[in-house]
């Protein structure tokens, strides 16, 4: 149950362990559960990859198509953290594999079963419009900007942001982008032709507020 609480504060669904209140998230992904689950899943994966340490780590550290195991992954995470002890470490690791497994994340694509205990990060062909735009936001509040270039997700230096998310192609999100950015109520300027490879956001949009306007 502790674990459980833990995700829900680093899911941003509540706003702290203790008090365990419902966010303006948390409410908004309620409304949309039983018609959009993806899309909740989408939204509270992103909002993990930034919050959880061990979802940080897992987006930042293993690659698309690699074979792994739970094993695999708490000796990776030991050489990383070598002051940190082996049962704790496992324990991280094994709360991390329990949410893939028995939650849609794994299915999406974070933690494909091939063999007996063994699996793979596959990329994610089906990401909702509305978590592209979210997590846009998500990475442009995490780095104080509100311009940047597609070129910047795909760096191998950047390692957080769609991509490492959920490793949608480049062709796919430029078409994302250029979807979002033909809406009436303009979330998104995407310049794209030309050469050109520069993404605006607003300034007045937190991301949540995506969420509110685009549903």
């Amino acid at each position: 149950l502790t674990n459980y609480i833990k995700w829900l504060n680093q899911a941003e669904i509540i706003n702290d362990t203790k008090n365990k209140q419902i966010t303006e998230l948390g409410k908004k992904l309620a409304q949309i559960y039983i018609d959009q689950p993806d899309l909740l899943w989408q939204i509270i994966w992103i909002n993990l990859t930034y919050n959880a340490p061990i979802a940080k780590w897992f987006k930042e550290h293993i690659n698309w198509g690699v074979e792994i195991t739970q094993t695999d992954i708490e000796e990776m995470v030991k050489m990383d953290y070598p002051d940190v002890g082996d049962k704790t470490i496992h324990n991280i690791v094994y709360a991390l594999f329990r949410t893939f497994r028995e939650s849609p994340l794994g299915e999406m694509g974070q933690l494909v079963p091939i063999a007996k205990q063994r699996y793979k990060r596959e990329l994610q062909l089906d990401i909702d419009r509305v978590a592209v735009a979210y997590s846009l936001y998500k990475y442009a509040e995490t780095k104080n900007i509100k311009t940047l270039r597609v070129a910047d997700l795909y760096s191998e230096s950047n390692l957080s942001g769609i991509v490492r998310e959920f490793g949608i192609s480049k062709n796919d999100l430029i078409n994302t982008l250029r979807s979002l950015n033909s809406d009436a109520n303009r979330l998104i300027v995407a310049e794209l032709n030309m050469g050109l490879d520069n993404i605006t956001l607003r300034e007045d949009i937190r991301p949540i507020d995506v969420l509110n306007i685009m549903l």
